[in-house]
């Protein structure tokens, strides 16, 4: 097999710049790509009653100087709706024990009830009392569904550090190749 050899004349950077191999285009596609699981993700479990989650899912990639920066931006809240939430449990007007819904959450309900203006809309589309559903809530907790981490994955963001491995290898030798030919060139 002959070596190759880099020719000045017949470098075409234009040629050989391929967006979705670099670092800024796997950050690209990794975003676009988490978003459509996650969507995906709460609509199977049917947690969108008002939408708010799955419209505040979105990203950014920006640039600073050499460094790119990722940012991952998702409602506050949807970690409670991820992981659950316990209940503060207790016993309910007949004498048995609230059952908790949550038992291995890290969030637990103590003194604060959940606000019930924002079980409302909810409550009311089913035919319920805000105010026993932010009992219920209380008592029992929220049962965790797994929404975020059943799609952020170890083996998701392992494969993501092996993609921008390469990609750091072809930004390289592109930002190295395109130095080499201006400096051949004199410019």
């Amino acid at each position: 097999m002959a070596d190759s050899v880099f020719n000045p004349d017949s470098f075409d950077e234009s040629r050989i710049i391929d967006e979705s191999k670099s670092i800024g285009g796997i950050l690209t596609k990794f975003g676009n790509e988490l978003i459509q699981d996650l969507q995906s993700s709460i609509d199977s479990k049917n947690i969108n009653d008002s939408g708010e989650l799955r419209q505040s899912l979105d990203f950014k990639v920006d640039l600073f100087g050499t460094a790119f920066k990722f940012q991952f931006l998702i409602a506050d809240y949807y970690d409670y709706i991820n992981q659950g939430v316990q209940g503060a449990g207790g016993k309910k007007a007949d004498g048995t024990l609230w059952k908790n819904a949550a038992p291995n959450s890290p969030y637990k309900y103590f003194r604060l009830k959940p606000p019930a203006k924002g079980l409302k809309q909810w409550a009311h589309k089913r035919g319920l009392s805000e105010f026993a559903l932010q009992e219920s809530l209380f008592r029992k907790g929220v049962k965790p569904n797994n929404f975020y981490s059943s799609v952020v994955t170890p083996q998701r963001m392992a494969q993501l550090q092996k993609d921008l491995t390469k990609a750091v290898a072809y930004d390289v030798t592109l930002v190295t190749s395109v130095m080499i030919k201006k400096g051949l060139d004199g410019k």
